[in-house]
């Protein structure tokens, strides 16, 4: 489950509503979600990461129930409520749920990774009920969903469908000098209605400029592959193969902009049969924390490049592994792979606009005018070839 525990925040761009103590709020001040071209293959959706965080500002602890509790709620650019389609088999009542125990002073982040597709020339948003589908095909079963949408600026909130029964909760507490954690019942969950308030879903399409450039208010992002056809390494002798990939940003506005290169580039790969790869497995063996370099500045005009370093690992005969830099010591491992052709694109997230740092001189520094949003590059081709078709 992606929900995590954090102290009290005082982030000012966090959308709010206070209610019996309580307060609802949807992490992003705005959503930007950007689509690919073309507008009908289905393996081609946008994933739109959404997160709801729910702080407790009373004298006492509370339960918070993540599955099927969280209801979005949309407005078109007309000002009509769109139409919801509930869950199949939706079980809005039961005797006991299974929930998350926030602390006094405590906040509880709550990650949905909803999905944005096209269909029949409009779009479908599905939204998971439960943050455990991150990882899983988003359906009927397991999603609200959104028909018929149109390119353009929406109104997004989350209401908090307060159920009445018990919940059971997870309990930390030291008991005779260990940390335990114990299934405690809670009783007589009693608060009036959550919700977010509105904020800005702004759904556009790329700008497709030769085919490998996406524009996106003032912004252009380029996946960059110079050599597309790329010989394996045929065993383990021969170590690895070193890749040219990288992410080109330009900034095209009339301010001066930060970009996020520590843990903000994520790469979909698209299989020779069709299907996306995406987060395929992460791994590090250390991280890195903030460096002033990981968020350089593109003046008007100007552009900067990231390179997160990517190679190709021979694992066995005629099977290979993809590994690419995430910016924080991390990597994104894609494997098996074969001979074949396959497609890449990359993804841009970032939803911090100022950040402390460390600078050149090892102190902490501030860092803000940092571009926020989600941007896709356009998908890039690319072979997996052997040593005999080298030239």
């Amino acid at each position: 489950m992606t929900s995590k525990k954090t102290k009290k925040s005082t982030n000012r761009n966090k959308a709010k509503v206070k209610q019996d103590g309580i307060q609802l709020k949807i992490w992003q001040p705005e959503i930007i979600a950007v689509l690919p071209i073309a507008k009908n293959p289905p393996s081609l959706s946008v994933p739109v990461q959404l997160a709801v965080t729910v702080t407790n500002n009373t004298q006492t602890s509370i339960p918070f129930i993540h599955s099927g509790r969280l209801i979005p709620e949309i407005i078109g650019p007309d000002g009509q409520t769109l139409n919801r389609k509930e869950p199949i088999n939706r079980q809005v009542q039961r005797e006991e749920y299974e929930g998350s125990l926030v602390g006094v002073g405590e906040e509880i982040c709550i990650s949905l990774e909803a999905t944005l597709s096209w269909q029949d020339n409009l779009l479908l948003l599905r939204v998971p009920t439960n943050p455990m589908y991150w990882h899983l095909s988003l359906n009927p079963d397991n999603s609200w969903s959104f028909e018929g949408l149109e390119l353009g600026t929406y109104q997004l909130r989350f209401i908090y469908d307060n159920p009445t029964g018990n919940v059971l909760c997870f309990d930390c507490q030291i008991r005779q000098g260990t940390l335990k954690r114990e299934r405690i019942k809670i009783e007589g969950i009693k608060t009036s209605q959550l919700a977010t308030p509105f904020v800005n879903l702004r759904i556009l399409q790329a700008v497709d400029l030769n085919n490998s450039v996406v524009k996106v208010n003032g912004i252009s992002f380029e996946a960059l592959m110079p050599q597309r056809e790329l010989v394996v390494p045929d065993k383990p002798s021969e170590g690895h193969r070193l890749l040219d990939l990288g992410i080109r940003i330009t900034n095209n506005t009339t301010t001066p902009l930060h970009f996020s290169f520590y843990d903000a580039i994520t790469p979909e790969l698209m299989m020779p049969n069709g299907e996306i790869m995406r987060k395929s497995n992460y791994a590090s063996d250390w991280l890195i924390g903030y460096e002033e370099s990981d968020f350089p500045l593109a003046m008007p005009g100007e552009d900067v490049i990231f390179s997160p370093g990517a190679s190709i690992y021979w694992i066995e005969d005629n099977h290979w592994e993809l590994m690419i830099g995430v910016g924080n010591g991390g990597f994104w491992q894609f494997s098996p792979l074969q001979l074949g052709n396959y497609q890449i694109r990359l993804e841009y997230s970032n939803d911090a606009a100022q950040v402390k740092v460390y600078g050149k001189d090892r102190n902490k520094k501030l860092i803000d005018n940092i571009w926020t949003g989600k941007v896709f590059t356009s998908f890039i081709e690319f072979s997996l070839v052997d040593k005999f078709k080298e030239r």
